[in-house]
């Protein structure tokens, strides 16, 4: 892959560096192994890290500092625009990344998956339709969920296709080629790496630059492509006031997913439930219009395995049942998921913010939790948030700031009564206590089952 970015004239190997070294660095280094042969690599991070023996490494605060190389390769959560990497493109270096390498090949049918929320289990479960169609000899979901893309691209058979997670962070320095693209939807979020909210949101919307066949979600017209859409899909609009905008429609009535205004499945079949659930059905359907015949959809969306940490019930003690949504790193996210609750709601929160607005949540644990366990870097601001509308709670609605996570679950356990939900929805990262939200689940799930113990 690396001749994509090399000019093959040129005389020798490149000097090829890393810059960070996590799951999508090192997946580029396993699958371009065998072309980095003699080439001079080094990886350069911040923080240590294990590196292949045979690579060189620069660490600390000066990991950028007098940059030799001729082509860069960088991971997602560092921003090119860094004035070391500035100054290094000035000189004739090759800014690159996982997912450069990967679209710089256009053959590959690709079905491009970006959004504040929901966007793994749209891709996942895109990736399962597309498997259940039997349409490509073999489907990879990759990207910010699944293989990292160059290992992908290896592993994949030819003609096959992908089903790609694209972050916001990937997207800002690239225009990827797909057969289709949709945005899942738009909330605030990543304050803490976006410049500002516009730059985010133009971020998401290049996933649109090079998609043959656009799918827009109906019900945030502010992120609709604006050369049209191959397909729509909407949970709040009726077919009639679609009809004009696409070729394909998929809404919502009577108790039944519609294609087109004609009954197609019903929501009870399905394996995703739920307001969210729902929409991303709906997505992944858009997204594989066509590769599926109709009637395996229904077994086909009912044998979908929902990805874990989403809303998970991880098990019932004392008759409280306890779940984990640790994926949940924003307010807008936390307050789906509580949609999804009637009332009885313990709401675990806390984590290190992503400097965005609490707001969104206060609707939804005003209608349905029974108080609010708070921890982590998030504490502090989530309990003046909650206090200074403490007129608008329910009376008791009792507070509790705790430490760490494993403390906040303790505490719900001791208030909670049968019948209630102890849910784990943070509505930050998990990065002040845990390297990632997967470690943050297990870390709850090990909690609660010491609980019985």
């Amino acid at each position: 892959m690396l001749e994509l970015l090399w000019d093959v004239k040129k005389k020798g190997m490149p000097k090829v560096g890393f810059v960070g070294f996590g799951v999508s660095c090192r997946g580029v280094y396993e699958a371009l192994r065998g072309e980095l042969t003699g080439a001079v690599t080094r990886v350069r991070s911040k923080t240590p890290t294990d590196v292949p023996e045979g690579l060189s490494a620069v660490f600390g605060e000066k990991y950028l500092d007098r940059i030799g190389e001729d082509i860069l390769v960088i991971s997602p959560g560092i921003r090119h625009d860094l004035p070391p990497l500035l100054e290094a493109a000035e000189r004739g270096c090759i800014l690159s990344s996982d997912a450069d390498l990967f679209f710089r090949r256009s053959e590959r049918n690709v079905f491009a998956v970006t959004g504040s929320d929901g966007k793994s289990t749209t891709v996942s479960l895109a990736g399962h339709l597309l498997r259940c169609g039997g349409r490509f000899p073999s489907v990879s979901v990759c990207g910010n969920i699944g293989l990292p893309f160059c290992q992908a691209a290896v592993q994949n058979a030819e003609g096959g296709a992908f089903c790609a997670e694209l972050s916001s962070f990937m997207l800002q320095d690239l225009s990827p080629r797909s057969k289709r693209a949709v945005i899942t939807n738009l909330t605030p979020n990543h304050a803490d790496w976006h410049l500002s909210p516009d730059e985010y949101r133009e971020a998401k919307l290049g996933v649109f630059k090079n998609t043959e066949e656009p799918v827009g979600n109906a019900d945030q017209p502010e992120v609709l492509p604006k050369g049209g859409c191959y397909a729509l899909f909407s949970v709040k609009l009726d077919v009639r006031e679609l009809s004009r905008r696409a070729d394909v429609l998929y809404t919502l009535k009577d108790g039944f997913i519609q294609r087109n205004g004609e009954d197609l499945l019903p929501l009870s079949g399905l394996s995703l439930s739920g307001e969210s659930g729902v929409k991303n059905t709906l997505a992944a359907l858009c997204l594989t219009e066509g590769y599926i015949e109709k009637e395996i959809l229904p077994s086909a969306c009912g044998s979908f395995s929902p990805l874990p940490h989403r809303a998970e019930c991880v098990a019932t003690v004392a008759g409280v049942k306890f779940a984990d949504s640790s994926i949940d790193s924003t307010p807008s996210r936390t307050a789906a998921t509580l949609r999804g609750y009637e009332s009885g709601v313990w709401l675990l929160l806390g984590g290190r913010g992503k400097n965005v607005s609490l707001d969104p949540l206060f609707p939804e644990i005003a209608l349905r939790c029974r108080g609010a366990i708070l921890f982590g870097e998030i504490a502090k601001e989530a309990k003046e948030f909650l206090e200074s509308r403490r007129k608008d709670l329910p009376k008791p609605f009792p507070v509790v700031v705790t430490e760490r996570m494993a403390d906040a679950v303790r505490a719900a356990a001791a208030m909670a009564e049968p019948g209630d939900t102890v849910l784990l929805s943070p509505a930050a990262t998990s990065f002040d206590e845990f390297k990632n939200y997967e470690e943050r689940g297990i870390s709850f799930r090990r909690t609660v089952e010491a609980l019985s113990l």
